[in-house]
């Protein structure tokens, strides 16, 4: 068994504040790409497998992003969310509302933290995933994935 590891360099420039600005999913990856003159944001930038939409990212200005197995999620500017890829049914319906402060996802559902300290989580709820408890938070963060291929 042979184990690689892959870099990847490019010529685009990665805001790379924290974790937060970058995630990779099952077969893919997705940063948030600086812009001179944007302060923590930028559009954001997937790589990989392109199926079922994973590497093709709304467009605009965003502060973050988390990606699960087949999906991503990211805040944008003006503190809204925006996911693409693929979230497996059933899954807990999202409406979309402003004040996203941190998101993290999960291999089949999200979780994001509003202003306000409330969870609001959307996607598969088969062990109450996307239950959050009723109170209010500082943080919120799903379990790290790790996809190790051997070859």
């Amino acid at each position: 068994m042979v184990l690689r590891i892959i870099v990847a360099i490019t010529d685009h420039d990665f805001l790379v504040k924290n974790d937060a600005s970058y995630s990779a999913g099952y077969t893919f990856t997705c940063a948030v790409e600086q812009r001179s003159g944007v302060d923590g944001g930028g559009p954001i930038k997937c790589w990989g497998d392109g199926s079922a939409g994973l590497t093709t990212a709304p467009l605009g200005i965003h502060t973050q992003v988390s990606c699960g197995q087949f999906h991503c999620c990211s805040i944008k500017a003006d503190e809204t969310v925006g996911c693409w890829g693929r979230i497996s049914e059933p899954f807990t319906e999202f409406h979309p509302v402003p004040s996203f402060v941190q998101i993290s996802s999960g291999e089949s559902h999200t979780c994001g933290l509003r202003k306000d300290g409330k969870i609001i989580c959307w996607g598969r709820n088969d062990f109450d995933e996307s239950s959050p408890p009723d109170g209010h938070f500082t943080q919120v963060r799903l379990p790290m994935k790790i996809y190790i291929m051997c070859i």
